[in-house]
């Protein structure tokens, strides 16, 4: 399966990240399920841990994945 050009740009960013980090992180609106399915393709998972967008009051989602040796 060929990957699309914003998997690739998803998964050169996490590759060229440093080692230093032991994950990424990323918030996603917790509705956005086609976001969600998207980050996740590239190794994100969520954490359960939740926040409030303040501008528009939408619940968010935090998702992370392991990088490198961390």
């Amino acid at each position: 399966m060929e990957l699309g050009r914003g998997q690739v740009a998803v998964r050169e960013t996490l590759a060229g990240l440093d080692d230093q980090w032991g994950d990424a992180t990323l918030w996603i609106f917790r509705r956005n399920a086609q976001g969600r399915a998207f980050y996740a393709r590239s190794g994100f998972r969520l954490d359960g841990t939740l926040s409030k967008h303040d501008p528009s009051g939408v619940t968010t989602a935090r998702m992370r994945v392991p990088l490198g040796a961390g």
